[in-house]
């Protein structure tokens, strides 16, 4: 089966408040992945790509979201508030932290890039499809390069479910996706 069609978690998405996404606009085109994370484009996004749910995570740029950080912190949970069947929420608690992320490839296509397909598919199987959840770093992550790296591993059918939403939910809530 195709992780197209499964039921789907993303476990990290940015979206920015509707005055940064017209500052992308202005400074970066409508073409730039950044202009294009208003919570209405990612709303439309999530529909067209069967993604059920996301976990958003703000960002402690005062660049992409806002100096103060009560304020970066209020607006993902100002979404969860006026969507709470589509989003979950972070918050954001230090200012910096960010260094060992940016030098860490762990964003399947930059992993399957280094590595191939084999042997990225080698690395998440030791891991364990239990302790994988499926998140793209929206809007940096394209869904059809992740479908396209994914489909071409063997995962279960009951495997990629955990990954696709069953772990995530289970970190996320009392409610055991069985």
């Amino acid at each position: 089966m195709s992780w197209r069609t499964h039921r789907k978690i993303d476990a990290h998405v940015h979206v920015l408040p509707g005055e940064r996404t017209v500052q992308f606009i202005a400074n970066e085109g409508l073409d730039a992945p950044w202009s294009q994370c208003s919570t209405e484009d990612y709303l439309r996004r999530m529909d067209r790509f069967g993604i059920e749910k996301a976990l958003l995570l703000p960002m402690n740029d005062q660049n992409m979201f806002y100096q103060d950080p009560y304020e970066t912190n209020r607006f993902p949970g100002g979404l969860v508030r006026e969507h709470p069947d589509r989003f979950f929420a972070f918050a954001d608690v230090a200012a910096s932290g960010a260094y060992f992320i940016e030098q860490t490839p762990y964003i399947l296509p930059k992993l399957a890039g280094l590595y191939g397909i084999e042997q990225t598919h080698r690395i998440l199987r030791a891991f364990g499809p239990e302790r994988l959840v499926f998140g793209t770093d929206f809007p940096d992550g394209d869904y059809d390069v992740y479908f396209e790296i994914l489909d071409q591993m063997d995962f279960t059918d009951e495997e990629i479910d955990r990954i696709a939403w069953k772990n995530i939910m289970k970190l996320l809530t009392s409610e055991d996706a069985g």
